[in-house]
């Protein structure tokens, strides 16, 4: 990972730049797994409740919608802090001293 921001540093893109990148990647992987996760969660939580359910227990299958919104708004907050680590990190980078540990 050091080599790749390295590398990209030494081909002329600014810190902004890179960590812009950063941004749209993870806030992309985070929509795509909050996407997937909404029907899977629905397809698996009932699923097992069919399972555990039996004569003698009975559980109720309750998708409380704002919970899938507070889970993917903590996943943003998470991704906005690693993205803001992550600059000032790349804006640290030597880029010779990382760029040389590959030979």
């Amino acid at each position: 990972m050091k080599n790749k921001y390295a590398t990209l540093r030494a081909l002329g893109y600014k810190s902004k730049q890179l960590t812009i990148i950063n941004l749209i990647q993870n806030l992309f992987r985070v929509l795509i797994g909050g996407i997937l996760a909404f029907p899977l969660s629905y397809i698996v939580g009932n699923l097992l409740i069919k399972v555990l359910t039996t004569n003698a227990v009975q559980f109720i299958f309750v998708g409380f919608l704002p919970f899938y919104g507070i889970s993917l708004s903590v996943s943003l907050i998470y991704v906005l802090i690693g993205v803001l680590v992550s600059y000032f990190y790349i804006k640290k980078l030597n880029l010779v001293e990382h760029l040389n540990s590959n030979e």
